[in-house]
């Protein structure tokens, strides 16, 4: 906690973490994006059980709807080659593959390996991860965790 300077002073310190923590619990309140909180203070994460499965993906499908499923935006980000197999995408879940692209290249982003969704020309990009974040936070979530925990 250097960098805002907090490090020398024990309260001001615990006063500082909790406000960051009652800020993305109350921004994100699903229990993941507090695992990816605590990742960005330590850089370590729980492994996470695959979430590419045919049964997990067609749970997603299914939860989302045919309309909002044609509906779903079809730029998605670019991942580096040698990421790709962190969460492929595949015949099972093409037709979601923004929902697969986006949270890796989040996690990607987090983990420092990879900021291309912060180019000045990505903001469609970004704008189509904010999509995925909104439509299925739980799902968006528990994939960035999982990537994080395989990168």
């Amino acid at each position: 906690m250097e960098w805002i300077g907090v490090s020398s002073n024990d309260e001001l310190y615990k006063i500082t973490i909790n406000n960051a923590h009652a800020y993305f619990r109350n921004l994100y309140p699903n229990e993941n994006f507090n695992k990816i909180y605590k990742y960005n203070l330590s850089g370590n994460i729980e492994n996470i059980a695959s979430i590419n499965t045919p049964d997990n993906i067609y749970q997603l499908r299914a939860s989302l709807g045919a309309r909002v499923l044609k509906e779903l935006p079809t730029i998605c980000p670019k991942i580096p080659e040698e990421f790709k197999n962190v969460l492929p995408v595949n015949g099972t879940n093409s037709i979601v593959k923004i929902l697969i692209k986006a949270p890796l290249a989040v996690a990607l982003s987090i983990s420092g390996k990879d900021n291309s969704i912060w180019n000045s020309e990505a903001d469609t990009i970004r704008r189509n991860i904010q999509y995925c974040q909104e439509i299925k936070a739980e799902w968006y979530s528990k994939a960035i965790c999982y990537c994080l925990s395989k990168l």
